[in-house]
């Protein structure tokens, strides 16, 4: 296969960041989009003219002439909706990049997995944390040394503030930590090995209310790596922090933005390209569809999708004790 014909559903301010990456690779031909939104339509035209529109998932993919294919789709919508959007494609054996997180429930991600099982194609998830160059740097610097022998994951928000802007759904505010905070859960397993837990602590709690809005887990990795990771729902604002400890050095991100190194005592800044991780991320999923192959690291797969959801799903239930 020399060009992949590639569909976007959902095109929201993140559905277009997918468009936008997949519009720049030689290897990626936008055949489509769709979104029940008249004026995301208008957006997505502007930036892929000769991609067709279309208002919804079934027309897309009843509406291209015979003897024409789809080989892939990237799904970006509403949190609730990320499973359900993808399902139908991943059903159909279409290969699909598909937003964050993968599903609000445990058993969506399963669901998705059994389908893709049926359907044969690949699923990746959209966790762009493990493309992010910063990340990619630190972690590499780290794993030259020795083993990982500890990561610490934040990402804080306020669902106060979140709540009076009218962002998500009443279902995703119930369950805050698969929003955002599982970029962190899932980065911090990718860090550790990529591969399962031999034990996890899990703490959660309602400081303000009826809503689960402090979160917190403790873990020991298959590899033996230290995982702490921390979510508050109660801060000022948006706040994420990793940091990566090995043997003799140490390093400090600020989120994706910026981070040092302490190596034996001496600290130097973190030196990475500025590559877009989005578009490291597209690259990456269309080569796989070009190849062939299946998911694997960097990627997040079925395997590392249902990880990061049990890790949710223990973090969620520790609120009821």
């Amino acid at each position: 296969m020399s060009e992949v014909r590639v569909a976007v559903v959902g095109v929201g301010p993140r559905g277009l960041n997918h468009l936008e990456a997949m519009q720049n690779l030689p290897t990626a031909e936008v055949v489509g989009y769709c979104d029940p939104s008249s004026d995301a339509l208008a957006r997505a035209a502007a930036m892929a003219p000769q991609a067709e529109a279309f208002s919804g998932i079934e027309e897309l993919m009843t509406a291209l002439p015979s003897g024409e294919r789809l080989d892939a789709v990237v799904t970006s919508g509403p949190q609730e909706l990320n499973a359900p959007m993808a399902l139908p494609f991943v059903e159909a054996g279409v290969a699909t990049l598909m937003e964050k997180p993968p599903g609000i429930y445990l058993h969506e991600t399963q669901e998705l997995v059994a389908a893709q099982q049926r359907g044969g194609a690949p699923l990746m998830v959209a966790f762009n944390r493990r493309f992010h160059p910063l990340l990619e740097t630190a972690l590499a610097a780290v794993r030259e040394r020795g083993p990982v022998v500890q990561v610490v994951a934040e990402f804080h928000k306020s669902l106060a503030q979140l709540e009076q802007a009218g962002r998500y759904t009443p279902a995703v505010r119930e369950r805050a930590f698969v929003e955002s905070p599982i970029h962190a859960v899932d980065w911090a397993l990718y860090a550790a090995g990529d591969r399962g837990l031999q034990r996890l602590h899990a703490a959660s709690g309602r400081a303000e209310g009826r809503l689960i809005d402090s979160h917190a887990a403790l873990a020991v990795a298959e590899s033996g790596t230290i995982i702490q990771l921390t979510a508050a729902y109660t801060t000022g604002g948006r706040l994420e922090r990793y940091e990566i400890h090995g043997l003799g050095i140490s390093a400090y991100l600020e989120g994706v933005r910026a981070g040092h190194f302490v190596i034996n005592g001496e600290t130097s800044p973190i030196e990475a390209p500025d590559d877009d991780s989005t578009g490291l991320q597209a690259a990456h999923f269309i080569d796989l569809v070009v190849r062939g192959g299946t998911v694997e690291t960097p990627a997040c797969g079925t395997a590392g999708a249902i990880r990061a959801m049990e890790v949710v799903e223990a973090v969620v239930a520790a609120a009821d004790g």
